[in-house]
């Protein structure tokens, strides 16, 4: 059970070192809670798979620390910016999750200030860890991975490319049988998108991943997975991605 402090008492606590991290400065600290409460969010929390010296925490990613939050009565993700982080402001990466959740992909969006966005929390196993457990079967993993394949389509229909779906890592989790795509800080509505073909190769291409799904599942023969990966790049319609799902043995 996550232990939660008022915002309004972080100064000087070790949760304050996650407002400014991870250079501290109090300053930064004084913005944030201000920030904090111009979003409804009334306290934070420690807890999730991630960890930071004795701290466990929701995420680390090169922009922003993730810990567990209330806005109001609701229990959210509170994405902070880090004091080193490559962009100014968390604006741009809010308008690419409220992107995604146009298509009903991501964590829905709840809120935005330079420095924070508060989100839907999504809890549950990375998709990975998820995959290895006795208990799933052969028809969960491939209608998790299909739903995954739809909704990186339904990215790849508006635009907006993810940026980081190359290999299976921290973008996928299984929430209560549910598989959601999280994490846009690299998304991009300025290049080529990627989507279906990265996770495509992420899924079936990488041998790291493939070794987990042997004992799921037939794999597909790689060389023809490939060759409609191509087909899909060169022309994305529903005709090539269908056909990818049925070579991928998900259709």
């Amino acid at each position: 059970m996550t232990d939660f402090f008022p915002v309004h008492e972080l100064f000087d606590t070790e949760m304050s070192r996650f407002l400014s991290y991870p250079d501290y400065d109090e300053e930064i600290v004084a913005q944030l809670v201000a920030e904090l409460q111009s979003l409804g969010v009334n306290h934070l929390g420690f807890g999730g798979p991630h960890r930071i010296n004795k701290f466990q925490i929701l995420g680390k990613g090169h922009v922003g620390i993730v810990l567990r939050g209330l806005k109001g009565n609701l229990e959210a993700a509170i994405k902070i910016r880090r004091t080193d982080a490559d962009r100014a402001t968390m604006v741009y990466e809010a308008r690419m999750i409220g992107l995604a959740n146009r298509v009903d992909v991501g964590p829905v969006l709840s809120g935005v200030s330079d420095n924070i966005l508060v989100m839907e929390l999504i809890s549950g196993l990375y998709l990975r860890d998820w995959v290895q457990k006795e208990y799933v079967n052969d028809n969960e993993v491939k209608r998790a991975l299909r739903e995954l394949l739809v909704k990186t389509r339904r990215l790849d229909e508006i635009g907006l490319d993810h940026g980081e779906l190359t290999t299976v890592k921290r973008h996928f989790i299984m929430a209560s049988g549910v598989p959601r795509i999280i994490d846009f800080e690299s998304a991009s509505t300025n290049r080529q998108v990627q989507n279906v073909t990265t996770t495509v190769q992420s899924f079936f291409l990488r041998p790291g991943f493939t070794r987990l799904l042997e004992g799921k599942m037939v794999l597909p023969d790689r060389f023809r997975v490939i060759e409609v990966s191509k087909a899909y790049k060169k022309d994305p319609s529903d005709t090539h991605f269908q056909d990818l799902l049925v070579t991928c043995g998900l259709g």
